[in-house]
């Protein structure tokens, strides 16, 4: 018998009323869980679209600070060239104007600039940071170019002068202006061929 009575009490069905109060249970479960489900889908949906704002908002920024930084790479690219113009220019004057102290009698203070073979001695006198020259090294290396170089200076002396008389003569009353083309070739061909 005891068969017999499990077997009742396990097929109690529920009430009508049990199931219905069941019923409402489940139906308030399931509307909870739906208003619930569209409320995280709007978050969701406004974290998708706030997410997507914010990237393009960062985007933007960081295009316009990439912009500023290349504009101001720009600019102090350009300031540096320029610095660095400027000093060279500098520096370029200083060495001249010390070099003309003691070469007065040169030519051309670029032409005694421009000798590599004394470049040594020069480079010893200038400092690039500082921008500066040292005056006595100035006055050896000129002393040494001019040494080495004397057609540098300047011929002052009168025994210097050509006192020769041209090979040509020039027809009276005749100025170059008068002369062919031809008259003015040959002159210069008789200069050229007496030197």
């Amino acid at each position: 018998m005891p068969d017999e009575h499990q077997q009742q009490s396990t097929n109690v069905e529920p009430t009508a009323a049990e199931l219905a109060e069941q019923l409402k249970a489940a139906q308030a479960s399931n509307a909870r869980l739906l208003e619930e489900s569209k409320k995280n889908k709007e978050k969701f949906r406004l974290s998708e679209s706030e997410l997507e704002r914010l990237s393009e908002e960062t985007n933007s920024k960081e295009k316009d600070v990439n912009k500023i930084i290349e504009t101001e790479r720009k600019k102090a690219e350009k300031i540096a060239n320029e610095n660095k113009k400027l000093r060279s220019e500098t520096l370029n004057s200083r060495i001249r104007s010390s070099l003309s102290k003691y070469a007065s009698d040169v030519i051309d203070v670029e032409d005694l600039l421009n000798q590599p073979k004394y470049g040594d001695i020069l480079k010893s006198g200038i400092d690039i940071d500082e921008l500066t020259v040292n005056d006595e090294v100035m006055k050896s290396y000129v002393e040494t170019v001019l040494k080495d170089k004397p057609y540098l200076r300047k011929q002052s002396d009168a025994t210097t002068m050509m006192t020769k008389k041209p090979g040509f003569q020039f027809e009276k009353g005749k100025t170059l202006d008068d002369m062919s083309s031809k008259e003015l070739q040959e002159m210069a061909i008789k200069l050229y061929e007496k030197k």
